[in-house]
């Protein structure tokens, strides 16, 4: 048989082709003729991978953002008082906190304290005013003392609350009656609005004044 003849002929038909990746012809050490080598594979590899972020980046340009702790500004201590900037410092130390989180969550303590003892006054053309509040969000990671830092900063406002009611607790629990008998005498002196009972009584003996 003429072996030739019988390649040609398959070659011709599209059966068989040579490939310069694949060739046929085998070399003296085993490897194929023009069979890649490993860093050809490697280089060929990462040229795809860059022709592929290319595209990325021309079509699609959106990228995650990434917390890096590098690149988040300091939190200013220096604007805090004298007191409160040794206290979030050794707050910090103690607790292996960042200084920043404690820092924050001071803020939000003392706008907790402070806040509704303050009134912003924009001016003559103004509303209304508006009392000073802080709002904060402090975001970290499971286990990096978040707990830790407001358990200690929000104590002394437990404390106060807590002294507070025991204080006053027999005055506390004389005016919450008192509002609910109020409350009452106006729902009742509504209902004698609306059906006209109360169109020719005055509101003097329903309050009892």
């Amino acid at each position: 048989m003429n072996w030739q003849v019988v390649f040609k002929n398959l070659r011709k038909h599209g059966v068989m082709r040579m490939s310069t990746i694949t060739n046929l012809m085998v070399q003296g050490n085993g490897s194929m003729i023009g069979e890649k080598s490993p860093n050809a594979l490697r280089l060929e590899a990462e040229a795809r991978e860059k022709r592929r972020l290319d595209e990325i980046a021309k079509y699609a340009p959106l990228k995650r953002i990434e917390l890096v702790q590098d690149r988040l500004p300091d939190f200013p201590l220096d604007c805090l008082t004298d007191d409160f900037r040794r206290f979030a410092k050794d707050l910090a130390a103690c607790k292996q906190a960042p200084v920043d989180a404690v820092g924050v969550s001071l803020l939000s303590m003392i706008s907790l304290a402070e806040g509704g003892r303050f009134k912003v006054n924009p001016g003559k053309a103004a509303v209304y005013q508006k009392g000073v509040n802080l709002f904060t969000m402090t975001v970290m990671e499971s286990g990096t003392g978040k707990s830790e830092i407001m358990n200690v900063l929000k104590k002394p406002v437990e404390d106060f609350v807590h002294d507070f009611n025991e204080k006053y607790k027999g005055k506390i629990d004389m005016d919450a009656n008192w509002q609910n008998v109020l409350r009452d005498r106006v729902e009742k002196t509504k209902k004698q609005c609306v059906s006209g009972f109360g169109s020719g009584e005055g509101t003097e003996g329903i309050f009892g004044l």
